[in-house]
């Protein structure tokens, strides 16, 4: 039960009710008076300062259905004379029945209207959709959203209001008396004169054969190129637990894709859009269902190739495979270690230098396939290939002469020659082919016909690559011959 009073000049109020019990004016913490059997309160609200001068008041007893109290209050400032009310509670106001709306010519205009409801003595109406210069033309108020506008006051079952025509707007209604209200709602919009926005057709949907991606697609209307599309997993048309949703108002385009859980169903549809037009701008929606079937094991892997390659007493072997659809991991097995890896590719360094059995699975949620084997074999490079040559290869005695050679290896090498009683080391560090031109070595005079050999082994040590030699003559001719 709910009271109030309207403004007078005064710094606080008296209140004074009867109908009440003793116990329930102890339970308010006021006075009760035998004589009279009146609970009372001469210092409302307690706090002076919370009456305004020229303000009113108010106080809620809560729910008193079914009760009859009166209220005498006194203003103060000074205290002036008692005035007071009997009231009978009756159960809160019914919500309207019988919305309806109507639209007006090219759809500038609407009228609500809903039955009278027994004992409301005010309506409140609430509408949005409107732009405030619409709202204030109406005779409505903005409310602090800046999207509602409304009237506290209204006493008609009906409002006229101006509107944009293919708009869509929200309109709810309040019915109130003294003891609360009730609302209901409705939303609506006006079509213009505009011929209606086709929707597109030949709507179809269908997921991925993996369950992870689902697609549909449609014919635009002639001359439409934007659409807005929805996806939903509840049904066609329920904007609840959208899938896509506002970032594809203005899709451009005849086909969506959008990810999916294996197993589920979704619902999808689509509607026309013409951002020229104001107002209401889109078709009605055209639409389906797709259910993604559930995550099937992948298929086993082809296309195996591994390659090796060896440094000093190890190989590292890059394994590759064909990507398989559905599969989100791999494992790979070397010489019984397992590795994972979600690309179709993995290296793996440190092994033997010799043949190696490698098996490679494709896996996802679902399981694994079954295996695809090879062989792969690090194998010894080659030795060192080496060319030596000596110009002149025929001398005097005492005379020198001049050595060239290459030395081609997939690693370092060190070399050491030797001949005419010396030898000398060259270390190449460059893979490839090294040469010691255009600076030829030079040997000591030669006193008689000598072999000179270059030998050159890795550096470092290259398991199972041997050293590898050449050799170059050169002879002395003798005292008594003529050249």
């Amino acid at each position: 039960m709910y009271f109030d009073w309207g403004p007078v000049v005064a710094d606080r109020y008296g209140l004074s009710f009867s109908g009440l019990s003793a116990g329930e004016c102890a339970a308010m913490g006021w006075t009760y008076e035998t004589v009279g059997n009146s609970c009372y309160h001469l210092n409302w609200p307690t706090a002076w300062t919370a009456v305004s001068l020229g303000a009113g008041g108010s106080y809620n007893l809560g729910n008193m259905t079914g009760r009859t109290v009166s209220l005498s209050v006194i203003a103060g400032l000074p205290w002036g004379n008692w005035t007071g009310r009997w009231l009978t509670c009756r159960p809160p106001t019914v919500a309207p029945t019988g919305l309806a709306r109507t639209c007006g010519a090219g759809g500038t205009s609407a009228t609500i209207t809903w039955n009278q409801v027994p004992g409301a003595v005010r309506y409140l109406p609430r509408l949005q959709g409107m732009t405030p210069a619409q709202c204030a033309a109406n005779g409505l108020t903005l409310w602090t959203d800046n999207v509602t506008c409304y009237h506290n006051n209204w006493t008609s079952t009906s409002l006229t209001v101006a509107i944009t025509p293919d708009t869509w707007h929200s309109f709810w209604v309040h019915a109130g008396d003294s003891v609360g209200d009730a609302s209901v709602g409705l939303g609506f919009s006006c079509p213009s004169t505009a011929p209606p926005i086709p929707p597109p057709t030949a709507v179809t949907g269908s997921c991925s054969a993996d369950g992870r991606t689902g697609t549909f697609s449609w014919t635009a209307p002639a001359g439409y190129t934007t659409f807005q599309t929805r996806v939903s997993t509840d049904g066609i048309g329920l904007l609840t637990n959208l899938v896509i949703s506002g970032t594809d108002n203005n899709w451009v385009g005849t086909s969506k894709s959008f990810t999916t859980t294996p197993g589920r169903t979704y619902y999808y549809w689509v509607e026309t859009k013409d951002p020229s037009r104001p107002g209401q701008n889109w078709s009605a929606y055209v639409g389906g269902s797709m259910t993604c079937p559930a995550a099937l094991v992948p298929s086993v892997p082809t296309g195996l190739t591994a390659s090796c390659s060896v440094t000093g007493s190890s190989g590292s072997v890059t394994f590759n495979w064909s990507p398989v659809t559905g599969a989100t991991r791999y494992e790979l097995t070397v010489g019984g270690t397992t590795f994972n890896t979600v690309s179709p590719s993995r290296v793996v360094n440190n092994l033997a230098v010799q043949s190696h059995s490698w098996s490679v699975r494709a896996c996802n949620t679902a399981g694994c396939s079954a295996a695809a084997s090879s062989i792969v074999t690090c194998a010894a490079p080659p030795p060192p290939a080496i060319t030596l040559t000596a110009t002149p290869s025929l001398i005097r005695s005492g005379d020198q002469a001049r050595l060239t050679w290459s030395v081609t290896a997939p690693y370092p090498v060190r070399c050491i020659l030797t001949g005419n009683g010396s030898s000398a080391t060259f270390d190449y560090t460059t893979v490839g082919t090294s040469v010691n031109s255009p600076n030829p070595y030079l040997t000591t005079p030669i006193s008689n016909s000598t072999n000179f050999t270059l030998t050159c082994s890795p550096n470092p040590a290259v398991a199972g690559v041997t050293s590898a030699s050449a050799s170059a003559r050169v002879d002395v001719i003798p005292e008594q011959q003529e050249i």
